[in-house]
Parts: structure tokens; C-alpha cells; sequence
């Protein structure tokens, strides 16, 4: 019989080594948990980021027609001030008309010219604002994601670490 090695009437004692596996199993469940945390935190970021984007889009969208309406019905008007037949109509139709009322109508259309003018550059300085917000948007929620991203990673290597643990050994006491 070798003295490092005990006999088989030797009592060994797995209490320690039990309580070190349940230990160990308690920091997998708790490392697991913080995973799962993360995972559910980047699916929440990524489907924040999606409907965002999304929602942008359809601004964008909806502004883009807006605008495209502007510059057809702007372009209505200057085709319209420069048709040689149109202004032939308006010459017949001025006759017809008094001075004053020529002069309001005249004022109107005028306002009305101004106005398309002053909304198209609204619509295009409201466009520039849509897409600088998009990018800071996107640029936050990609951040956002980046540092679930990498909480999971840490809590993934945490995990690997221990389990790469050995479980503690404490010698019998007699």
C-alpha cells in the first residue's frame, strides 16, 4: 500500500466538493441570467432602431412628395407666366377685369407664389434636419447596441471563466 493513496476503509469527505459545484452551478445560473439580460437588451435596441429607422423613412418619404408637389405646382406657375397662349388668355381676361380687382388678384397670386416659396424652403430645410436627426438616431441606437454587444461578450467570457474553474479541493480533517 502506497501513502498517497487511500485505502478503501479511508473516509472522504464530498461535502466541499458538492458545495463548490453548487456553487459554480449558482454562478452559470447567474451568468446565464445576465447573458439572457443582454440578449433581451440588444433585441430591444435592435427593434427600437428598426421602428426609428422605419419611422424616418416614412418622414423622409412623406417629405420628399411634399416637396415634389411644391416644385410641380411652382413650376405650374412660372409655365403659366411664361406660356405665350396663357398670357394671351390673361390679356383677354385683364380686359374684362377692373383695375382694382386686377390689382387684388394680382397681389394674391403673388402671395400665393411667395408662400409655395417660403414652404418649399421649409420642406427642404425640414428634410436636412429629418436626415441629420436619422444619422444621430442611428448613431445612438448602433451605440446603444455596440455596448450590449459587448456586456454579452464579458458576460459569455465570465461564463467560459467559470467553468474553466477547477472546483476547490480542502483536505479532510481528521
Amino acid at each position: 500500500m502506497t501513502p498517497d493513496r487511500p485505502t478503501a476503509d479511508a473516509a472522504i469527505n464530498l461535502q466541499p466538493w458538492l458545495a463548490e459545484i453548487d456553487t459554480l452551478k449558482q454562478h452559470i445560473e447567474a451568468a446565464e441570467r445576465e447573458a439572457s439580460a443582454a440578449r433581451d437588451s440588444a433585441d430591444r435596441w435592435r427593434q427600437l432602431y428598426t421602428q426609428e429607422a422605419s419611422q424616418r423613412r416614412q418622414d423622409l418619404d412623406a417629405t420628399h412628395a411634399e416637396v415634389d408637389r411644391l416644385k410641380t405646382e411652382l413650376a405650374r406657375f412660372k409655365d403659366a407666366a411664361q406660356t405665350p397662349t396663357a398670357a394671351a388668355q390673361i390679356a383677354v381676361e385683364v380686359a374684362a377685369i377692373a383695375e382694382v380687382d386686377l390689382r387684388d388678384r394680382l397681389v394674391a397670386a403673388l402671395t400665393q407664389v411667395e408662400t409655395l416659396t417660403q414652404q418649399l424652403a421649409s420642406l427642404e430645410t425640414d428634410l436636412a434636419l429629418e436626415r441629420a436627426e436619422h444619422a444621430k438616431t442611428r448613431s445612438d441606437l448602433t451605440a446603444a447596441l455596440g455596448d450590449t454587444v459587448e456586456v454579452f461578450a464579458r458576460t459569455k467570457a465570465k461564463i467560459a471563466q467559470l467553468a474553466a474553474l477547477p472546483p476547490k479541493i480542502t483536505p479532510n480533517q481528521p
